[in-house]
């Protein structure tokens, strides 16, 4: 056991200091009554030519200097030290952004090697969150872009509420078009914000920049002069067949990705640039970031304590109802 604040112990003598220095009581006149303070210094006081038992005199002053030691005992704050534990930590900082644009609702992926195709969100959101659960000591935000670029989640080391938070992202909700660029300058700015020293942008989007204030080079200078990685990952098919009043016909559902801007930006910050035409495409590209960026482990030993104060503070107020009783007794 120890205690958290030990020097509340040195409070223990004030009262036994102030019990022998104060003077005997003496019955006196008094121009201003008060209820009840008469009978609290007969009852903690030896009053002065009157004849009383000292036995009752001597249980009244131990009754008191229990309570009081007992009280100085539960502010010094007594704890139990549990088993030590091990809290991960590596020390990294990982900005995801996610696109929500319109574009995202094609349904041109397989999840599960499944014979049925769902929309691109649908397969980012459920393999993103198995991403998260292997960056387990990385704290982790979450960026959601469409027309604008919002901060849907803070950087934290809860991966399972960054977890839970993916998995409500809609599509839509940031608006209809894609600011890449603003995407990637937020994470920037708060990545800024913290002193960790390594930190990635992993951008997941299917289109190109057609809304926003910034361009995406230009996002990209700013976080290569932060030191800032950017990894990109370009999402949706290349080709499906679609049936059509003239028959069956080839469609390349990502016509409008702008691999080459994503490339720029992600050589610019020696980052890397993948493409996943499938849902397995991007499991694959998962693990090759987690051996591109290691999640190292740099585990913090802690024990949790356990307060203890109740106990003293339980003693004390059982003498107090204690005193309190006896008193009673005395003024009847």
């Amino acid at each position: 056991m120890i205690l958290a604040w030990p020097y509340a112990l040195l409070l223990i003598p004030v009262a036994p200091l102030l019990l022998w220095k104060l003077p005997a009581f003496k019955a006196e006149g008094s121009a201003l009554k008060t209820p009840f303070y008469q009978q609290w210094r007969r009852f903690f006081s030896q009053p002065a030519g009157l004849a009383e038992e000292t036995g009752h005199h001597h249980l009244r002053l131990a009754l008191l200097l229990l309570f009081w030691v007992l009280i100085c005992l539960a502010l010094s704050r007594p704890q139990q030290l549990g088993e030590q534990e091990m809290i991960p930590n590596s020390g990294r900082e990982l900005l995801m952004a996610v696109d929500l644009s319109n574009s995202m609702q094609e349904q041109d992926l397989q999840l599960n090697n499944s014979d049925r195709y769902v929309n691109r969100l649908v397969v980012v959101k459920d393999l993103g969150q198995q991403f998260l659960h292997t960056r387990t000591g990385d704290r982790v935000g979450l960026i959601v872009f469409g027309s604008r670029a919002y901060m849907y989640a803070p950087i934290s080391r809860d991966l399972n509420s960054i977890a839970e938070l993916l998995s409500q992202t809609q599509i839509g909700m940031a608006g209809r078009k894609t600011a890449i660029g603003d995407a990637l300058a937020l994470a920037v700015k708060k990545l800024n914000q913290t002193d960790l020293k390594d930190k990635v942008v992993l951008l997941m989007t299917d289109g190109s920049n057609t809304s926003g204030s910034i361009d995406p080079v230009q996002a990209a200078e700013l976080a290569k002069k932060s030191g800032i990685k950017i990894y990109a990952i370009g999402i949706g098919a290349d080709e499906i067949i679609e049936r059509s009043f003239f028959g069956l016909q080839k469609r390349n559902p990502s016509a409008d990705l702008d691999e080459n801007t994503l490339e720029k930006i992600t050589s610019m910050t020696d980052g890397k640039y993948f493409r996943a035409k499938s849902a397995s495409a991007l499991e694959d590209i998962y693990h090759e970031i987690d051996k591109l960026e290691p999640a190292v482990r740099n585990d913090a030993k802690v024990r949790i304590a356990n307060e203890l104060f109740y106990w003293p503070a339980a003693g004390a107020l059982l003498f107090w109802g204690i005193i309190m009783i006896l008193g009673r007794k005395q003024w009847n």
